[in-house]
């Protein structure tokens, strides 16, 4: 069949037709459109289906599970196998090519929006040459009508030559006007060449313009399909406590958190006297850490089957730089579904944010109960350092949690209530070459360090004042050793320094944004209260010692 646009004939007077039987190019040598309009139909038919399933995965729970139990675990051990298999991070790569592609894109923009501004001053000033002009330079009927008078007193005065010379400039004024109504909107003068090669430019960059939009919407299309299967139907399940810490929820007496916060306590420091140290105090690991953090959590899908399974090698990141600025110490990536960490931070966070990060690829996508898996797999491992990174990971949010009960009268021989308002996680710092001794006193964190240390002296003093001397020795072992302060930082002082010396941004507007998308990233995907939600995992750990005790 033929596309049913019209052929022009050829000089030979015969019609130039299309190839029979298909959609290739019309008689013009213009592509067909029933190539454009199947692909506009298959783009739109995957949107459909992309929200077909965001209203499921809103609407119905059970199907999240079903999806999250027997399809997501198909991506990871085909698509997450073959990813793995790259040595580098390919998600970042990813997204320094969308980067890039974008910068492109509003170059081009920009190029095209100028253009076409040139062009339109340019049929402006070809436009002053109109009709008028052109006839005035190939004569007027009207002029030579009033000076030559009426067309037969000229001729009986000149004869027949001057009405054949009137009849010539009526032609000519004909040919003039055929000719400008010819031209479009363009003028109605003739192109010289560097017109014509102007629009041919302008022409070629429309057209490498519409491509170039084509592209970037179908990378955008599956962008959304890949984050829909990967990430956002699977904040719709039942998640990590709702399968596995099935019980009745209720509210959780102060009793209840102080005692987690001196288990945790106590853990950490007994830990930070037995893990081995370099001469100046610092941490170093021996080891294969990668390996060890997947034998965590094979370990620990031995007792919950959704760990259980094939684990990709989480991959370092090539922006570890920026990312520190972020206070980010890992990533999951959901169009890769690649496990990312931060390898300049400091190492005793490291097991714990790989642990965290290799439980999202198992479909556990809140940042709460990732907290709670990286925590159970460090502190059930048999490596003592990844113990120790269980352990500190946690410690912040629950002594926070802590103090922010005792402060809002919660606290001890009080009958009411503890309930978390939520916290974010804050750092620490070092002395080094890089500050001197008064540059380590007034930073921030030194001072957030020094302030727990008192209040820990003086809620003990407290304690001691109010309570039976039945209770005391149980308060009495609140106090988190300062080595443990010292552990439980972010980034060394010497990383810091170096980050913030070769910073292209300033960290605090970096860190900032950064917050303010990922908290919003979260509550579109019905985690409502966005970044807080980290904290949350104090709760859970309460109801995982409700549930199994302490050892």
């Amino acid at each position: 069949m033929y596309c049913g646009k019209r052929g022009r004939r050829r000089k030979d007077g015969l019609k130039r037709r299309g190839k029979a039987g298909g959609c290739g190019e019309d008689g013009a040598g213009r592509k067909c459109g029933c190539r454009g309009r199947r692909r506009r139909g298959l783009y739109i038919g995957i949107l459909v289906c992309v929200i077909l399933l965001h209203i499921a995965a809103w609407g119905s729970r059970g199907f999240c599970d079903w999806y999250q139990r027997h399809v997501f675990g198909i991506w990871v051990d085909t698509y997450g196998r073959l990813v793995g298999m790259a040595p580098f991070s390919v998600g970042e790569i990813l997204i320094g090519f969308a980067v890039a592609f974008g910068a492109v894109g509003a170059v081009l923009g920009a190029v095209w929006l100028i253009g076409r501004a040139a062009a339109q001053r340019g049929r402006g000033q070809r436009r002053d040459g109109n009709l008028e002009e052109a006839l005035e330079r190939d004569g007027n009927l009207e002029e030579a009508l009033e000076r030559n008078g009426n067309p037969e007193e000229a001729l009986e005065r000149n004869g027949i030559g001057i009405l054949d010379e009137m009849q010539g400039k009526q032609q000519t004024k004909n040919r003039v006007l055929g000719e400008a109504l010819g031209k479009e909107n363009a003028g109605f003068g003739t192109l010289d060449a560097g017109q014509r090669k102007g629009q041919g430019c302008r022409s070629r960059l429309s057209r490498v313009c519409r491509a170039y939009c084509r592209a970037g919407l179908w990378m955008l299309l599956w962008a959304f399909v890949l984050m829909t299967l990967n990430c956002y139907i699977l904040y719709h399940g039942s998640g990590f406590s709702g399968t596995y810490l099935m019980g009745e929820d209720r509210e959780y007496a102060f009793e209840e958190l102080a005692a987690l916060r001196n288990f945790v306590a106590e853990q950490c420091n007994a830990l930070c006297c037995q893990i081995p140290r370099e001469e100046d105090g610092s941490l170093r690991y021996e080891g294969d850490m990668l390996e060890t953090a997947k034998a965590a959590m094979r370990h620990l899908g031995e007792s919950y089957d959704g760990l259980g399974g094939f684990y990709p090698t989480p991959k370092p990141l090539l922006s570890s730089d920026f990312m520190s600025q972020q206070h980010i110490a890992g990533c999951y990536y959901p169009f890769s579904m690649e496990a990312n960490y931060n390898d300049v931070m400091y190492v005793m966070n490291l097991p714990s944010t790989l642990c965290h990060e290799l439980g999202h690829l198992k479909g556990y996508i809140r940042e709460d109960e990732a907290n709670l898996i990286g925590y159970l797999a460090c502190v059930q491992s048999e490596d003592i350092f990844f113990q120790y990174s269980g352990y500190l990971s946690v410690l912040y949010y629950v002594d926070k949690d802590y103090r922010q009960a005792i402060e809002s009268g919660a606290g001890p021989g009080s009958d009411a209530s503890w309930q978390s308002e939520g916290v974010q996680r804050s750092e620490n710092v070092q002395e080094s070459e890089f500050l001197d001794e008064r540059e380590v006193q007034e930073h921030p964190a030194t001072v957030r360090q020094t302030e727990a240390l008192q209040r820990d002296e003086a809620l003990q003093r407290e304690v001691a004042r109010t309570q039976p001397e039945t209770r005391n020795r149980e308060w009495a072992q609140a106090q988190i050793l300062p080595q443990v302060h010292a552990d439980n930082i972010f980034l060394t002082s010497q990383e810091r320094a170096r980050i913030e010396k070769g910073a292209l941004l300033n960290t605090e507007a970096v860190d900032a944004i950064s917050d303010s998308i990922a908290d919003t990233s979260l509550k579109l995907n019905g985690v409502q209260d966005g970044m807080i939600s980290y904290s949350r995992v104090v709760e859970l750990l309460l109801r995982y010692y409700d549930i199994y005790g302490y050892p």
